[in-house]
């Protein structure tokens, strides 16, 4: 579907650089970290905290006191008259959060909307779940990074399982993913060509302290080079499978945000052509869990001279 009166204003979004987990990032709080990174976008445009409506807040980890979610962020914002839903989707969080903006723009129940993803995969928690009648009194606990990315509750099978399902129904082959790889290395490459130009123009840089010292990340860290001899030359992660360490995601500390904005006077944006669109579908017996997968993008062929842009992940077979 598309979403009808719809607009993200160029340049108002950012994302911050994504540091392999335990790296730069691995201590950062990260609710704190994107209000920080939203108030530096708000100061650069300008528009006042005040002048939102709403904040759509997504993660998947949970985070020290982030029991209040999106209105804490709004809070540390300045913006405390705001509100607005904290959503979790496993990996595909950042699209339903885009996709539910968007929604409320469209609905007419927001002019202009803060959407916001977040998380920090390192240092994921360890929790406790009470169980007063288990044995001994004894709970049941989990780590939450780990165990989720090893073993979904419905299809009883890990992320990279997944993957190769996906490529067995769909008929991916290993050198039709290892291609695919090279090819989104060779595009991340012209990203920073010309000392990181098309970079610079999304990519937000953040400042950290380290001890006594304030350390600036700029660059995303752990993103390894390809090369189609070190590709090839990799086993795959399950024994006769196809997925290698090359073509899969790794995990990974960061944040990223955008406005969402009608065309209606009051949203302080010259907007001119609705180009977001969402497409929804069940995700298949292929053990990727229950519910349903989603995917919201911008329609190329709408693009006009007020200078849309869009990213793509690195990535060939997603493992969720």
């Amino acid at each position: 579907m598309r979403f009808q009166g719809t607009y993200i204003p160029y340049r108002a979004y950012w994302s911050t650089p994504f540091c392999k987990w335990q790296g730069a990032l691995s201590r950062e709080h990260p609710l704190k970290l994107v209000a920080n990174c939203a108030s530096t976008l708000l100061d650069r445009l300008p528009i006042h905290a005040r002048s939102l409506d709403a904040l759509h807040f997504g993660a998947t980890v949970p985070q020290h006191q982030c029991f209040f979610g999106a209105p804490w962020i709004g809070a540390m914002l300045g913006a405390e008259h705001i509100t607005g839903p904290t959503l979790s989707q496993a990996c595909a969080t950042s699209a339903r959060v885009l996709a539910s903006a968007a929604s409320s723009v469209t609905l007419r129940q927001s002019k202009l909307v803060l959407a916001l993803a977040a998380d920090r995969i390192s240092n994921g928690p360890h929790i406790y779940y009470p169980d007063p009648k288990g044995p001994g009194g004894m709970g049941v606990s989990e780590n939450w990074v780990w165990d989720n990315f090893n073993k979904d509750p419905h299809a009883k099978v890990a992320m990279v399982q997944t993957a190769e399902n996906i490529a067995l129904r769909f008929g991916f082959s290993r050198e039709e993913q290892d291609d695919l790889t090279l090819r989104r290395f060779a595009q991340y490459q012209m990203a920073l060509a010309d000392d990181r130009a098309f970079q610079q123009g999304y990519l937000q840089p953040v400042e950290i302290r380290q001890g006594r010292k304030s350390v600036t990340v700029s660059t995303d860290q752990g993103v390894a080079e390809s090369t189609a001899e070190g590709i090839r030359a990799l086993a795959p992660v399950i024994d006769d499978g196809t997925v290698t360490y090359a073509t899969q995601t790794h995990p990974a500390d960061g944040n990223s945000g955008t406005l969402v904005a009608s065309r209606e006077p009051g949203c302080g944006f010259p907007c001119r052509d609705s180009v977001l669109w969402r497409r929804t579908g069940g995700k298949g017996p292929y053990g990727n869990g229950p519910g349903t997968s989603g995917t919201v993008g911008l329609d190329l062929g709408r693009l006009d001279d007020g200078g849309y842009r869009c990213g793509k992940n690195p990535q060939s077979i997603r493992r969720e």
